[in-house]
């Protein structure tokens, strides 16, 4: 959380955007929103990325009812086989076999 701060502080994007690949029902990302607006970043937004369409309406419904679905976004996609067409501030991933190849998924705005 320390690391994204700091590199959210320092971004001059507006907003600023974070890619979470595989947010299957976006748990960590409800908590990481809830999170950055405690520390004073209300100009972001948190893009969901997951296959499972089931799992991501969980997220949006649990982060409606949290009162935070305006800061996430949620892309049904398969990531392996995606065209992001945004730039992103930071690019999180939590599972294991998620192999990252940044300049295949990052663009310049």
């Amino acid at each position: 959380m320390q690391s994204l701060d700091q590199q959210l502080r320092a971004s001059t994007t507006s907003p600023k955007l974070i890619l979470s690949v595989g947010s299957g029902n976006c748990d960590l990302e409800i908590n990481l929103a809830e999170q950055l607006t405690r520390a004073g970043h209300f100009d972001f937004q948190l893009h969901c990325l997951d296959l499972n369409p089931d799992m991501l309406a969980r997220g949006r419904e649990s982060a409606k009812q949290r009162n935070i679905g305006s800061l996430l976004h949620f892309i049904e996609d398969d990531f392996n086989h995606c065209h992001l067409t945004s730039y992103y501030d930071a690019i999180l991933s939590t599972n294991r076999s998620t192999t990252l190849c940044l300049s295949s998924i990052c663009s310049t705005r």
